[in-house]
């Protein structure tokens, strides 16, 4: 049985109501406001009134344009780059009952693979955009051929048509609010449906764990595509009633003071991101900077969407201790577009719960303090299910609970996980609909996240995905315990990506191979670009270095290590390492990752990606 979420006025309404509701008892309050990337430039605000006000008119208009073309879906493809121009179109869609689908605006001169293969999926028959991106909408359009006969409008377009229009019936809680499509293999993206019982379910949840109230300020720069961005930064601060600060994921990733000024000036109490954004912060601010800002407002540092690490955390805390950070404002949490967002936090004003983990014990999948002098490792404890919501470990193979400290595939039930994936049966019954067997079976229908994890009094420790371990006489080994250790042993490097691959026929015949890719470092990137007579050497001591790390560190023996410049190590927005892309490209080079230890990649540098 799933316990009662909390009593709450609004209890039965959307996500929307409850905005209505603030708008009409605060209408002058602020809702978002987007920080330009100079500090001297001109912020953009929106009250709830007014994005109320907008929203009810491209609702209107979304309504009058889907009554002209009744065979057209209902849905609407959102491309925008970060604004407030996205927010208002994408209430304006929940408001006309219109499936909203946030996608990323493709890169100039790029192919929009991924982009096409979205749209396909979805079966979407119009694009929404900003003013003065029409232009390039439209050639985007023109060279893709999925997208090639969609209705392109403009959101200035839909709220000059909608004003002072009848806005449409209010949505219910069956109904679909948006497509959230994960951030994964570009050939097969999947879009998770996302009901609007399952966002107001989720909002609870997450206002409950984080303790917030409408006093609430967060500041963000993730991208409003993915769903750390959307729901955590950007709708959930309105759920309560509070005002969510904005600004493009390329500004935080230039100047990473930027963001953490804006927290200071404005008071903020909720911002955060994924590990390597904390790591990011200590890399890029100096010292002084860091004593220049106050962070005491600072109470909600969330830490997500990739494994979080006990030293960044450390690291964070002693960099700007001098700030007034404080170690108790840390929450690592866990969590997936599956589950709307949230699928386990910490404990609101506790700080971080870390354990001391035997790291020989973890290798056979049990986690157990270690013995004196016995290696060992600090785990980061991932949270604990929110109200309304349970977690367990499962045996992949039985279906059967796995005790407390063994790890398994992490399983979540409740209301804010959705029903599956559009238009895709075959990933959605893999996935959802699950039964625990064995002595303590439950019925569920529990999600199966592919993560994999242990429980210790009922907290979650992410331990890594179940498709990407690789297992080594007997061991179980994480990609990321290489990595970290290879980026903390090589100050050649900035990064690194270590995987498991199957070799094509007549590569290797159908041998498993380890492979590291390491990104050289800025200071190093003359190796590949400007190759003198000492470079094959500096590489083949540095290919070396690695595969001593790794043997030594993890007893991994790597097979092939491949040095590339910065931008080769291909991530999602969150900052998950594409190990499919990667293994994609490794095999393009065919006999030479059996023949040879080691392989440069391209010679030209690359763009890096936002």
């Amino acid at each position: 049985m799933i316990p009662a979420l909390s009593p709450h006025p609004h209890h039965d309404g959307t996500m929307l109501d409850i905005v209505r509701a603030h708008a009409g008892l605060q209408p002058d309050h602020p809702a978002y406001a987007y920080l330009p990337e100079l500090e001297t430039g001109v912020v953009e605000r929106l009250d709830y009134a007014g994005l109320m006000g907008r929203a009810d008119a491209v609702a209107a208009a979304l309504d009058r344009h889907f009554a002209t073309r009744p065979d057209q879906p209902r849905m609407a493809l959102l491309l925008f780059p970060a604004g407030l121009d996205f927010l208002v179109a994408f209430w304006g869609c929940l408001a006309g009952r219109v499936i909203a689908i946030p996608a990323a605006m493709p890169r100039p001169g790029r192919p929009a693979t991924t982009l096409g293969a979205l749209a396909d999926n979805a079966g979407v028959g119009l694009i929404l955009t900003a003013a003065g991106q029409g232009e390039a909408i439209g050639r985007l359009m023109a060279a893709t051929p999925a997208l090639a006969g969609l209705d392109l409008l403009s959101v200035d377009e839909l709220v000059a048509q909608g004003t002072g229009r009848p806005v449409p019936a209010a949505p219910v809680g069956e109904d679909i609010a948006f497509l959230q499509y994960t951030s994964g293999s570009t050939s097969r993206p999947k879009g998770v449906v996302v009901r609007h019982r399952n966002l107001r379910a989720n909002g609870l949840m997450i206002a409950e764990a984080m303790a917030m109230d409408r006093h609430l300020i967060g500041v963000n720069w993730m991208p409003h595509y993915h769903d750390m961005g959307l729901i955590g930064n950007l709708l959930q601060p309105l759920h309560v009633g509070g005002t969510a600060l904005t600004m493009a994921p390329t500004t935080f990733l230039k100047r990473p003071i930027r963001w953490l000024r804006a927290i200071s000036d404005a008071r903020a109490v909720l911002a955060g991101g994924p590990d390597f954004a904390y790591r990011l912060c200590v890399e890029r601010t100096s010292a002084e900077d860091a004593a220049g800002l106050d962070l005491s407002c600072w109470k909600i540092a969330f830490n997500g969407a990739e494994p979080v690490r006990a030293t960044t955390i450390q690291g964070f805390c002693d960099h700007f201790a001098v700030a007034g950070f404080q170690p108790h404002a840390m929450y690592p949490c866990y969590g997936m577009a599956e589950v709307t967002l949230l699928a386990g936090g910490s404990r609101a004003g506790q700080g971080a719960t870390l354990r001391t983990i035997a790291a020989d014990a973890l290798a056979q999948g049990r986690a157990i303090p270690p013995a004196p002098g016995q290696p060992s490792l600090t785990a980061v404890c991932s949270g604990w299910a929110p109200t309304g919501a349970r977690l367990a470990v499962v045996d992949p193979a039985t279906q059967h609970r796995c005790p407390d400290g063994t790890v398994g595939e992490i399983w979540v039930v409740g209301p804010h996980v959705a029903d599956g994936y559009h238009n895709d049966p075959g990933a959605t019954a893999a996935a959802f609909g699950a039964r625990i067997a064995g002595p303590q079976a439950d019925p569920g229908p529990w999600l199966r996240t592919g993560d994999l994890g242990y429980l210790l009094d009922g907290g979650i420790q992410v331990t890594g995905r179940l498709k990407e371990m690789m297992i080594v006489n007997g061991r179980n080994l994480y990609p990321h315990d290489v990595e970290d250790a290879l980026r903390a042993a090589l100050a050649e490097i900035r990064d690194a990506a270590v995987f498991a691959m199957v070799m094509p026929e007549g590569a290797g015949e159908g041998r498993e191979r380890c492979v590291a890719v390491l990104e050289l470092a800025s200071s190093h990137r003359k190796l590949i670009l400007q190759p003198d007579g000492e470079t094959e050497s500096s590489l083949q001591a540095l290919a070396r270095a690695a595969r001593t790390v790794a043997a030594q560190s993890c007893e991994l023996p790597l097979d092939h290590v491949r040095i590339a410049l910065p931008g080769a190590i291909l991530k999602t927005t969150s900052g998950k390492t594409r190990y499919g892309e990667l293994r994609a490209q490794m095999r393009l080079l065919g006999d030479m990752i059996g023949k040879s230890p080691l392989s440069v990649g391209e010679r030209r540098p690359r763009q890096e990606e936002a």
